[in-house]
């Protein structure tokens, strides 16, 4: 398959093309910069200087910035005619999560490409498009191109601990590169076929975050003397049927209702999640992976993930915590959402609420040249798919841009040579793999808007 438009892409050829893809892709891979959010050894000042490396010599301007010792974060530019405001920011992140070896099917950090597509942890989330977006950056720079604002690439750190040390330290130290531009990072654009032709997502926001831990309190003692003693462990159950109270409804935004309107939804259930009072019984017989992630975008949600309580078989403890994980639907008040989880412990002297790391959801207009201009390459790389803007559940470093104003979506181009299902079964879970075509797929994407932006 030939991948591209007139302009430029006959210049390279699809063998050399993905040639280079998949080498950037495997090599980034194989530098294992796993951010388990606790240690500061992840590394991916390795991942910076590879794409350094890569980028050197095209006539760029590079700069890796380094917050913390192997923390580090590349930032390539090339030049505008007419400055950098206006423009546009890719934006891939270089750190991935832990990968349990025992159930993939090849080594999760060997970058090994079989099958038409390159395997390892990171692959799809987001070692391969950060991988293209660099081989897009060096072919337009290769050629020629001078775009009339900066295009600019990020490869950033710390995404998978919230990007602190990687957009989060550019957004405060070289908003030049956030602020008055447009940006693109991850990551819709995997391909839903519908009754009324192929769908692609586009996360134009996100919910917000909450951190909470609920420090239960109790009496120490001795195992063997359980009888009326203050065991923290049998309050436990109690406490989390308090939790299981909080249960907010939707909100049916202007957001979610385009989105369920665009993505041709069967006609039965668009009329039951159009309604706030029919919308959590159509849920109910949804296919579940679909009815999770609408219930997901539709409210603020509670998810508790860690309990921690005792230290030693015989010892009865005298404390415990639970930790909760809260996405914030976008608009939401943080003193609103603090005082309806305080307020389902009122009365209960032994349990204390700890909130923290408080983050505002954020939406970009879909009304924008950057989505009219994404649309326009869509229809010549993949005619007839349609974009659908939504809101994202989980977080990206699009959290440390929108606040700047510019419109920030999460999209790529995928194929459909992987099945979406499977697409969303590999973040952060096993046999992460991106197929060849989907490496050509973006890297055309990246210069069709550029080259549309120029």
């Amino acid at each position: 398959m030939t991948i591209g438009r007139k302009k430029g892409f006959s210049r390279v050829s699809d063998d050399a093309i993905l040639k280079e893809c998949t080498g950037l892709v495997s090599a980034l891979i194989s530098n294992r910069c796993v951010n388990d959010g606790t240690s500061d050894k992840v590394g991916e000042m390795a991942s910076a200087e590879l794409l350094g490396a890569h980028l050197d010599g095209a006539g760029l301007r590079l700069e890796i910035v380094e917050p913390e010792p192997g923390r580090g974060s590349l930032i390539a530019t090339l030049p505008g005619r007419e400055g950098p405001a206006g423009g546009l920011t890719l934006m891939g992140h270089t750190d991935v999560v832990p990968a349990d070896e025992q159930y993939w099917s090849v080594p999760p950090f060997e970058g090994v490409d079989r099958d038409g597509a390159v395997w390892g942890r990171g692959a799809i989330d987001m070692l391969g498009m950060t991988a293209s977006m660099a081989v897009a950056l060096r072919h337009l720079a290769v050629r020629g191109f001078r775009p009339r604002h900066d295009l600019t690439f990020c490869a950033v750190a710390d995404e998978e601990a919230g990007g602190r040390l990687g957009a989060g330290w550019i957004a405060r130290h070289h908003p030049e590169h956030f602020r008055d531009r447009s940006v693109l990072t991850e990551s819709g654009g995997f391909p839903l076929p519908t009754d009324q032709g192929t769908k692609l997502e586009c996360f134009v926001g996100e919910k917000g975050t909450l951190g909470c831990t609920v420090r239960i309190r109790g009496t120490a003692g001795h195992g063997a003397y359980p009888y009326r003693t203050d065991n923290v462990l049998m309050k436990l159950p109690e406490v989390l049927d308090r939790l299981r109270g909080y249960a907010p409804g939707p909100q049916l935004d202007a957001l979610w209702l385009r989105y369920a309107e665009g993505m041709a939804l069967p006609a039965d259930w668009l009329a039951g999640l159009s309604a706030e009072d029919t919308f959590d019984e159509t849920l109910d017989r949804l296919p579940v992976g679909l009815a999770r992630h609408f219930h997901s975008v539709t409210r603020t949600t509670m998810t508790p993930t860690i309990v921690r309580a005792g230290g030693k078989k015989n010892v009865i403890p005298s404390t415990a915590e639970i930790h909760l994980d809260i996405r914030v639907f976008p608009g939401e008040d943080r003193q609103e959402v603090e005082a309806a989880f305080a307020g389902l412990f009122a009365g209960c002297a032994d349990v204390h609420l700890e909130f923290y790391g408080w983050r505002d959801g954020a939406v970009s207009s879909a009304e924008t040249p950057l989505w009219s201009t994404l649309q326009d390459t869509v229809d010549e790389l993949m005619p007839g798919a349609r974009m659908v803007p939504a809101l994202s559940s989980a977080t990206t470093d699009g959290r440390w841009v929108r606040p700047f104003g510019a419109p920030c979506y999460g999209f790529g181009l995928f194929s459909t040579a992987i099945p979406a299902e499977e697409y969303f079964a590999m973040f952060h879970g096993v046999d992460e793999r991106i197929d060849h075509e989907s490496l050509l797929l973006l890297r055309a994407l990246w210069i069709g808007v550029a080259e549309r932006m120029a």
